[in-house]
């Protein structure tokens, strides 16, 4: 029986607790349509990318954040588990991974023998606690997204900083 008004007291708090008037990724369906080109200083945006196919296994970590630019740092996730470098990006190139989360947001179909799959993890930072705010997952079999007009993919980007790639 404590318990329950004990855990209405501890939501209370918590909703005292969080900011008001942050542009959540949530609410705010500008950001969510273009979460690269909208990313705010207090915002990170995490990117698993994996792909496998015949002659091929990549798998990197791209984390996004704003400081004066857009930076991206980049890690590979196969072992040895490395950090490679940090890219700063262009606005055009934030524009490119808009559309290309747009397209895997369509749910291309494909069957392909490579299978390129990608984990967005959207987190914000406000009075020093880091929260998440959204997750999207997509397993993409097309072979198309090199192929997708004014994409950035990420196998570009990785290249970029793992000119062993391509």
């Amino acid at each position: 029986m404590l318990k329950q008004p004990l855990v209405v007291a501890m939501l209370a708090l918590a909703g005292c607790a969080a900011p008001s008037g942050d542009r959540h990724f949530a609410l705010d369906q500008t950001a969510v349509r273009h979460p690269f080109s909208r990313i705010q200083p207090q915002d990170h945006i995490t990117v698993g990318y994996t792909s496998q196919g015949c002659f091929h296994y990549l798998a990197y970590r791209f984390q996004f954040e704003r400081r004066d630019k857009v930076q991206v740092r980049i890690t590979t996730l196969w072992k040895p588990r490395r950090y490679l470098g940090t890219v700063t990006l262009s606005d055009e190139d934030l524009a490119g991974l808009d559309r290309l989360i747009s397209y895997y947001r369509t749910h291309p179909e494909g069957e392909c023998t490579t299978n390129d799959g990608v984990d967005i993890t959207y987190r914000r930072t406000s009075y020093g606690v880091t929260y998440g705010l959204a997750e999207e997952k997509y397993n993409d079999m097309s072979c198309q997204v090199d192929e997708t007009k004014g994409v950035l993919s990420l196998r570009e980007l990785a290249h970029r900083v793992d000119k062993s790639i391509y």
